[in-house]
């Protein structure tokens, strides 16, 4: 199912999240790419099978900042954004 979901954000909201995102306070505000990517993550990881519940996602999210993964492996935002089937490609030519 893909959604299309609308989320109205004022200025002190986004620097909230680009905060989270990036682990780390800054004046910059979270752009709707990054947004996107903190939503993927955060739904990635409440559909992973081992989480017990919601708020361990939120409080590593909360704790590390924004981290992309692969079956549990934490990968670069440039191997994120390429997609799991370059990565799996990847490491099989490594092995």
């Amino acid at each position: 199912m893909k959604t299309n979901i609308s989320i109205e954000l004022d200025d002190s909201q986004r620097d909230h999240l680009s905060n989270i995102f990036y682990n780390k306070k800054s004046t910059k505000l979270i752009s709707r790419k990054e947004l996107n990517d903190l939503v993927q993550i955060m739904i990635a990881d409440l559909l992973d099978q081992d989480i017990g519940n919601f708020k361990e996602v939120t409080d590593v999210i909360a704790q590390e900042g924004a981290s992309y993964k692969f079956n549990s492996i934490r990968v670069t935002k440039e191997e994120w954004d390429e997609g799991i089937h370059v990565w799996l490609a990847k490491r099989k030519q490594d092995q």
